[in-house]
């Protein structure tokens, strides 16, 4: 409100001082406004990129001002020399004439003093006043947002028209920004410690793909392995993938997506507490139309491609509140940080550019490919390395969700780090005799290293005689690896129990390698008798499930209260799980929703 006002009262000020000038001088002085403020739109970004090794985010704005205050200034004085009279229409024409030509003048005048200032590297809102929302749409217009944009048209209209002999030494000032208010509102739009400048040779593009399904031609040349990869990761991202905002209904019905690969270099991170913060809207994809575009989202990989985006309610995009934000890591961290941007935008239209933070410009490589990039990739070592953005995995456990939909026999609900017996078992023991649940048993260092237990809840905790003693950890084969418990919830109405016998249950990694368990158990009644199945061997990695454990669950299936099953996981640094699958199509695969992490022991 207060900078409504504040122009308000300047643009009544400017006409107010021009109409008692009288028409003649009034006209002089919008024509110099005019003619200045075209031509500072047009080349104040050369003058900017000269001083942006001083100014910063400041070069710009700095820029513009000095290219429209001094000409102007110098203008002005200039002709009130050569022209030492004045021409005199009569006080009524006089005043109105001066009038009209003030309101341009003060338009004109108030217009480039709002764009100045929205070029200032300052918040999204300035004292309260605030042109966009998160949608890209307009929130707060009046005087500022009319002298903003009667300005900038002006100079589209001459620039392109009338004065164009003047602008052929530079871009056209209309195909390089199409919006420059939206532009400077995108700039200001970054989380606190986010930078609004950075070096112009902080971003690289590695790779743009259509996001689109090959041809069938191009498909078969393709290694199965590939084929298989593209058909079932590409409608991952294609059907979440959100519209962009500022498309006109025809034009969204028929668009394409674009995945731009960039490499952001460490000098744009903050290097107050050494992180990247990337703001979509500090990525402006420039088509050869001249029309501007930012991401509509970006993509994380733990072990599937994942759209992170941000939709309100009402399903518009809110492309202002789309952020990456990693760590820098100073000592054997990576340099650079990729990021996968998608863009959806017209089918029609040809991307040129991207400029990022305005500083920073990188001509946009031949889209040609249709597909995805890879994810992860072999190092010189042969050592699979994930390439694409990762989400920060979380400790100790993490929840587990479906890759298909439909109903299923169990569903995995959670995996967590656990070097313990699973809940419900405690072996209760002296060496000799032992309980007859337990088949066979093998103790190192006071854990289970290899064990086969059968039968009742209940006798596993019956010794009651001196030096008998609770046995409720696991063996851990080797300090490098720890153990995490997969834990199923059994769909008892769920009758088909024909997968049963052939379940491999496998986590997957980050890195693209799985681990196959170790051991698993069930509880089930009978007879109103709590009974358990468990297995569990630390040297052996089984890939099928065990053929008497999976006889006892299909033969107890309605009785079946709890499924789990044990793996053994490497500890190694930026390695995390990323999902668990059991081998019997892809409707018992699942994912985590945020990876878990394998880089230290519980």
């Amino acid at each position: 409100m207060v900078i409504i006002i504040f122009i308000t009262l300047l643009i009544l000020g400017i006409a107010f001082y021009q109409a008692i000038q009288g028409c003649f001088s009034a006209m002089i002085m919008a024509i110099l406004t005019v003619l200045t403020s075209v031509v500072a739109l047009n080349y104040y970004e050369p003058l900017g990129g000269l001083l942006a090794g001083r100014l910063g985010a400041a070069a710009d704005p700095s820029a513009l001002l000095v290219m429209f205050v001094i000409p102007l200034f110098l203008l002005r004085i200039l002709f009130d020399r050569l022209i030492g009279g004045n021409v005199v229409l009569g006080m009524w024409p006089d005043r109105i004439g001066g009038g009209v030509f003030g309101i341009i003048t003060a338009m004109i005048m108030t217009g480039m003093f709002m764009i100045i200032f929205q070029l200032l590297p300052m918040p999204a809102s300035i004292i309260g006043w605030q042109p966009y929302n998160s949608g890209l749409g307009v929130e707060d217009g009046g005087p500022p947002r009319w002298a903003s944009r009667f300005t900038l048209a002006t100079a589209k209209h001459l620039s392109d028209g009338p004065l164009r002999p003047i602008m052929s030494g530079g871009n056209k000032f209309s195909a390089v920004h199409d919006d420059l208010m939206l532009e400077s509102f995108c700039l200001r739009n970054r989380l606190k410690g986010a930078r609004a400048s950075t070096p112009d040779d902080a971003i690289e593009i590695t790779g743009a793909y259509i996001v689109q399904l090959p041809d069938d031609d191009y498909l078969a040349k393709l290694p199965a392995v590939d084929r298989a990869r593209l058909k079932k990761e590409i409608p991952l991202i294609q059907d979440p993938t959100p519209e962009y905002p500022l498309l006109s209904q025809a034009e969204k019905d028929g668009t394409k997506i674009l995945l731009i690969r960039v490499s952001i270099d460490e000098s744009a991170r903050n290097e107050d507490d050494n992180w990247w913060r990337l703001p979509a809207t500090h990525f402006r994809m420039v088509c050869e139309s001249g029309r501007s575009f930012y991401p509509v989202g970006y993509l994380t990989y733990s072990g599937k491609w994942q759209v992170n985006t941000s939709v309100s309610d009402k399903l518009i995009t809110q492309i202002g509140d789309i952020t990456v934000a990693r760590p820098w890591l100073a000592k054997g961290g990576p340099s650079r940080l990729a990021v996968d941007w998608l863009y959806r935008i017209p089918s029609d239209q040809k991307p040129q550019y991207i400029v990022f933070r305005r500083t920073a410009k990188v001509t946009m490589p031949p889209v040609t490919k249709k597909g995805l990039p890879k994810a992860i990739e072999k190092d010189k070592k042969g050592k699979s390395v994930q390439i694409a953005l990762s989400v920060k995995p979380v400790l100790g456990e993490t929840k587990l969700l479906p890759f298909g939909t439909g109903r299923r026999l169990f569903n995995p609900k959670v995996v967590k780090v656990r070097g313990q017996l699973p809940d419900g078992i405690r072996v209760r023991l002296k060496e000799d005799p032992r309980p007859e649940a337990i088949k066979q048993i093998r103790i190192t260092d006071g854990r289970l290293q290899k064990a086969l237990i059968d039968g009742l809840v209940a006798d596993l905790f019956r010794s009651k005689k001196r030096g008998a003693r609770n046995v409720t950890g696991l063996f851990v084969p080797g300090r490098d690896t720890v153990l995490m418990h997969v834990q199923c919830k059994i769909d008892r109405e769920f009758r088909d129990a024909s997968i049963i016998k052939n379940l491999k249950p496998t986590l997957l990694l980050n890195t693209g390698r799985s681990v196959s368990h170790k051991g698993a158990y069930i509880f089930y009644n009978v007879g109103g008798k709590k009974q358990v199945y468990f297995y569990y061997d630390s040297q052996a990695s089984r890939s099928r499930i065990n053929s008497e454990f999976s006889q006892k669950f299909r033969d107890n299936l309605a009785e079946t209260e709890r499924f789990g099953v044990i793996f053994s996981v490497p500890v190694l640094k930026n390695v995390a799980v990323v999902g668990v699958t059991f081998g019997v199509g892809p409707n018992y695969k699942f994912y985590t929703v945020k990876p878990l992490e394998c880089g230290r022991r519980w």
